[in-house]
């Protein structure tokens, strides 16, 4: 969510997470990656499936079930 707008964030900045993944010897993983993680952790946690959507920001319950 971003602090100015109020609004979910539809892009990040890459660079910060470059360095971090380089600092961190990551250097193959993706955002996509920890973004699938988080979805498979909620899953596992028992979270709803409408609450890990919006979690997500996915607008198609099919992507949020794969």
């Amino acid at each position: 969510m971003s602090k100015r707008s109020k609004t979910p964030l539809a892009r990040i900045s890459n660079g910060p997470f470059r360095r971090a993944r380089a600092a961190a010897g990551l250097c193959e993983r993706r955002v996509r990656d920890l973004k699938h993680t988080f979805g498979a952790r909620l899953r596992a946690a028992g979270v709803a499936l409408e609450l890990r959507q919006t979690l997500l920001g996915h607008r198609n319950e099919n992507i949020t079930t794969d």
